[in-house]
């Protein structure tokens, strides 16, 4: 391996073992070795090594994610953080082509320079990497209004276990013969193949920037009520994340922050023409306090509260878990309502929830 990388892109000391051995969720593996390709050939050439030697092999962005994924006992990881570069941005057929190992807030500085962006905002997009987003079929704070992963991902170049590599998917704005292994891929957790390349759609910025407000509410009902209430009013929030009075306490105290610790708090976009009507709505859903950010540093301070709170939850707590919870949005009050009683009996409360189609 070190013939195929360089001496010094191939780890094996305890310490560096000990870096790579979590996840943000706490899942632990401690690798034999890491290894830092530089190229797609170099990722070939491991990947062929492990196969003939029979070695684990597992690829690893950040290591953000939640699944385990990135985490691997006995076995080689490879880094991909090396392989950064934006090779193009097409600003005619809308499409970014990017290695996996960028961070999605270092391609959008790129992007903005050419007027694009590319919605998808997982929580941790200050180091998430395109691959690692890709291979979790990230989710993000812009979903409710642009989609996930899935919806943005047109194209990727794989190298296959055996050190094979296979292209899926085409940058075109039309492809619709065959099967979509391409979205087999976008969500697999790297068990498919190890992305060394994709196709990213991406939009103009928008015209305006949304305004960014924050709502202390009372009650985990009328975060419900406020989201029932802008869907039949048609207004579509860029972003729209919940806090509840334990985050809001943690990141007071470990941020520096003073948010109202409120049951209830929401970060919400709000484009400007729909602005006056949403206040509206928030008024009268309750809300104590309706913040609304005088410039984009403060927008940018309210975002930034959502991207670190697990990281101040998790400093305080001796142990936490992380889930996602899917329910149709016609559901959304009621789920909120049965999962504040669920803090004293779960197993009676959300019974009813489990299976949800």
């Amino acid at each position: 391996m070190k013939r195929i990388v360089g001496e010094d892109n191939v780890l094996t000391d305890p310490i560096s073992r000990m870096e790579y051995s979590k996840d943000m969720a706490e899942y632990e593996g401690y690798p034999s070795s890491i290894v830092k390709p530089a190229s797609e050939g170099e990722v070939i050439r491991v990947v062929r090594l492990a196969d003939r030697t029979k070695s684990p092999i597992v690829a690893r962005g950040a290591g953000s994610s939640l699944t385990g994924a990135a985490v691997l006992e006995g076995g080689i990881v490879l880094d991909m953080r090396r392989m950064n570069r934006v090779i193009k941005v097409d600003a005619t057929n809308w499409y970014v082509q990017v290695q996996p190992g960028i961070s999605l807030d270092d391609l959008n500085i790129e992007l903005r320079r050419h007027g694009f962006f590319f919605p998808p905002d997982p929580a941790s997009s200050y180091i998430c990497t395109v691959g690692g987003a890709i291979a979790e079929g990230s989710g993000g704070l812009r979903c409710v209004k642009y989609g996930t992963m899935k919806d943005w991902v047109i194209s990727a170049r794989v190298v296959l276990a055996n050190g094979e590599v296979a292209r899926f998917g085409e940058p075109l704005p039309k492809n619709r013969a065959g099967y979509d292994l391409l979205h087999l891929l976008v969500g697999s957790e790297g068990t498919l193949g190890i992305i060394t390349e994709a196709h990213l759609r991406i939009i103009p910025l928008p015209a305006t920037t949304p305004r960014r407000l924050l709502l202390a509410l009372e009650s985990w009902d009328s975060v419900g009520k406020v989201i029932t209430m802008l869907r039949r009013s048609a207004i579509v929030p860029g972003l729209l994340e919940f806090l509840d009075r334990q985050h809001a306490q943690a990141i007071n105290a470990k941020l520096g922050h003073n948010l109202e610790e409120s049951e209830a708090t929401l970060i919400i976009d709000i484009d400007e023409p729909d602005l006056n009507e949403a206040v509206g709505i928030f008024k009268a859903c309750g809300a104590k306090e309706i913040r609304i950010a005088k410039d984009e540093e403060e927008a940018d301070n309210l975002y930034q509260i959502r991207a670190m709170a697990l990281l101040a939850v998790k400093s305080l707590a001796p142990a936490s878990q992380v889930e996602d919870v899917t329910v149709p949005l016609d559901r959304l009050e009621e789920f909120l309502v049965t999962a504040r009683l669920a803090r004293s009996q779960p197993q009676r409360h959300l019974r009813k929830f489990a299976g949800m189609r």
